[in-house]
């Protein structure tokens, strides 16, 4: 990976890239290691639209890499647009054919049964990962709370049943798993690169009724422009604010 910030970096950019898959072309020669070139991919994430078609090309094991728009990695679907709405249309679809199955045997299973094995095979696979794509648009996250509207007609169970075995909203446990994440990366028990992306203390910079109210562990807010486009991802909701109160 590497980070272009200006148009002209674009072929600097790629030599670097294609001396790296060199290297690693090399050292398959030497091990006599092989790799599916023909399965690795290339993808430019950038807003701009000539990003791709001014892109200089990448060659390893004596092939072009080519050009994809997304790619699934480790379970999740990277788009280049960075947006989370087919990753999160197809857990809602993957989802939905696990309910299908709960459904059919439904009859022939108590309710605590069927809420059991809701919570393993279906709520698991929509929370898999869910600190990093719950940024996605309301309508895309609207299809995961649709998949549990359904689940809890198969489950039928009264609301305080379902509260004693912890079957929540899944956007109240989205929001405690990102808080419990920030809880972590403020008292440094994550991952070192992690922990590197943990905005500095909030730094009063005069005397007011809002200043004297904050919370000690109070972080600094976003000074962006583009703070409303990144609203709904993970950091701004949990890392900014007045959410370290609710954790510390």
């Amino acid at each position: 990976m590497r980070i272009i910030q200006e148009k002209r970096e674009r072929v600097m950019a790629a030599h670097s890239l294609n001396n790296d898959l060199q290297n690693i072309q090399n050292w398959a020669v030497s091990w006599n290691v092989l790799f599916g070139a023909t399965k690795c991919k290339s993808m430019t994430v950038s807003s701009l639209k000539d990003a791709e078609s001014s892109h200089p090309e990448l060659n390893f094991m004596d092939t072009i890499l080519a050009e994809v728009d997304e790619v699934d990695l480790l379970g999740l679907t990277i788009r280049k647009d960075l947006s989370w709405t087919n990753h999160t249309k197809k857990m809602a679809t993957d989802a939905g054919k696990r309910l299908g199955l709960l459904r059919r045997a439904a009859p022939y299973l108590i309710p605590q049964q069927r809420a059991t094995i809701y919570k393993c095979m279906v709520r698991s696979c929509m929370e898999y990962a869910s600190t990093v794509c719950m940024g996605a648009c309301p309508t895309s996250l609207g299809l995961l709370d649709a998949i549990q509207r359904r689940a809890l007609r198969i489950i039928n169970l009264p609301q305080a049943d379902l509260d004693k075995i912890q079957i929540q909203p899944l956007e109240q446990r989205r929001n405690v798993g990102a808080l419990t994440l920030l809880h972590r990366m403020y008292h440094h028990d994550a991952p070192a690169l992690l922990d590197s992306l943990l905005p500095e203390p909030y730094v009063h910079r005069r005397e007011t009724r809002l200043s004297r109210s904050q919370h000690c562990a109070a972080l600094e807010p976003i000074r962006s422009s583009s703070t409303s486009h990144r609203r709904p991802s993970f950091r701004p909701q949990s890392s900014y604010g007045t959410t370290s109160q609710k954790t510390s």
